[in-house]
Formats: C-alpha cells, sequence, structure tokens
C-alpha cells in the first residue's frame, strides 16, 4: 500500500529512520525538511508491505527519487509511476523498475570510508554566491550535462541552503571563484556530495582534491554519512583515491 504525506498521516520519523545510511533516503529526507508538502509542486509517498514500511518516493515538479529495499513492492511502485506525470525517476540500479522510459542512464553510488584528512594546502576557502556558482558550474559542464536556467538553479539551492539541506564551499584568486564543491542533500545523519568543479584555467593544480577533502571533512566533523553519485566511468578513480569507495549503482529514468 502506498501513501501520501497529509495531515492525517506524519511520515517525518519514517523518513528520518528510513533515511539514515542511504543516499536515496537522504535526498528525499532533505527534500522533505526544505518543502511543505502542502505546496502543490511537491509530493511525499510511503509504501507499507506486511505491515513494515519499505518504500519511500518524493516528487518536486516531475522530478522523482526512490528509496527501494528488499521488501519494496516493485511491481505496486511501478505501477503507481506510470501514471505518476514523471519527467525522471532517480533511484537504486539494483531494483529494475517496469516503466515504459525513453531513456535510461546509470552511474556509480561512492561512500567515503576513512578518517579525516591531514590537508598540507593552504588555500583559503569562501562561501560563493549562487551565482558565482551557477556560472563555474556552466563553464566547467561536462559533455551531455544540460544546464538548468539559472533562476531555476537559483531559486531552488537558495531555498536549500536557507535550510541547511546543502552547502557550498569555494576558493578564490583574485577575486574569481576558481573551485567549487557542494552537496546536493544533507539530513542530521547523511549527506549527499554533488557538484566539485575547478576552471578549466586552474586545472592539474590540485584545486580538485583539495575541495573534496575541506567539504569530506567538514561533513566528518557532523558525523554525517557521505555519498555521491557519479555518470558512468566518470572520475571513480579520482574519487577512489580519496578514500570514496563504490557502494553500488544509481538509475535514471528518463521520459
Amino acid at each position: 500500500m502506498i501513501k501520501i504525506s497529509d495531515k492525517d498521516f506524519d511520515i517525518a520519523g519514517i523518513l528520518n529512520s528510513m533515511s539514515k545510511d542511504n543516499p536515496f533516503g537522504c535526498r528525499i529526507n532533505s527534500l522533505y525538511q526544505c518543502y511543505d508538502d502542502s505546496l502543490p509542486f511537491v509530493d511525499f509517498w510511503i509504501q507499507e508491505n506486511n505491515g513494515t514500511y519499505c518504500s519511500a518516493i518524493a516528487r518536486l515538479g516531475t522530478q522523482f527519487i526512490v528509496q527501494l529495499t528488499k521488501l519494496s513492492d516493485i511491481e505496486e511502485i511501478s505501477s503507481f509511476l506510470r501514471v505518476a506525470g514523471a519527467t525522471s525517476i532517480l533511484c537504486d540500479n539494483r531494483y529494475k523498475l517496469d516503466v515504459f522510459c525513453s531513456e535510461k542512464k546509470n552511474g556509480a553510488v561512492l561512500k567515503f570510508y576513512g578518517e579525516p584528512y591531514d590537508i598540507k594546502e593552504s588555500y583559503d576557502l569562501c562561501v560563493p554566491s549562487v551565482r558565482e556558482t551557477y556560472e563555474l558550474l556552466v563553464e566547467c559542464k561536462e559533455e551531455g550535462f544540460e544546464a538548468p536556467d539559472f533562476e531555476s538553479f537559483n531559486l531552488d539551492v537558495s531555498h536549500k541552503l536557507r535550510h541547511n539541506a546543502v552547502r557550498i564551499i569555494g576558493l578564490k584568486e583574485d577575486g574569481v571563484l576558481k573551485s567549487v564543491a557542494m552537496t546536493v542533500a544533507e539530513t542530521e545523519t547523511d549527506a549527499v556530495l554533488g557538484a566539485v568543479a575547478s576552471h578549466p584555467d586552474c586545472r592539474s593544480k590540485g584545486y580538485g582534491s583539495f575541495m573534496v577533502k575541506s567539504i569530506t571533512n567538514e561533513l566528518l566533523k557532523e558525523n554525517k554519512n557521505i555519498y555521491l553519485h557519479r555518470a558512468l566511468d566518470k572520475n571513480v578513480s579520482f574519487y577512489s583515491n580519496l578514500g570514496y569507495k563504490v557502494l553500488g549503482k544509481w538509475c535514471e529514468y528518463y521520459f
């Protein structure tokens, strides 16, 4: 049975319990903490199977995130998602959804295993503006990456920053942002590391690894599990050398 969050069914405690030590649960719970579920562009659902809460679903606009487990009723969730009006669905690649998608992508899920870094570099960190971050990410975008428009990016990231659901750190040279790292979701127990980018003119200076080490150390001080999603065969060795190990795979369906 799939239940929607409403005044008669408060799923906050369920999400807090389910989301711990799970990157998909972290992203769902982070959204829940940011957005009032009475808003028209967000919804949250929990699946109950034989008396056990086993799956969580979040909708932001037409983008869906699904947390699945061994107890999930995949057939019921697939049927639900087929009629939910999704343009994309992000989930764990171990569980195969029966949906009629036009495209499917997957990549690695990594988790940090290790102790805080002993950082030798002495670069000064800053908190860049959302616009500075956006402009650098667009300048560093990889082939196949389609950046959202700035207004959408700004509204989403600014709102999440106010709710401590994401963070951004940066490194500047002569007042110009040259490298950035940010999380895309955070809860009290977990974080998902998102964009890490350095300006093309500043490659091979060690900025990227410095930014990963710095934001990882910040999150470790808060006793958070740290995950990241990488595109297929992209930068896995870079993160592996920094203590991030492949945990599994993510999958995203597009419609």
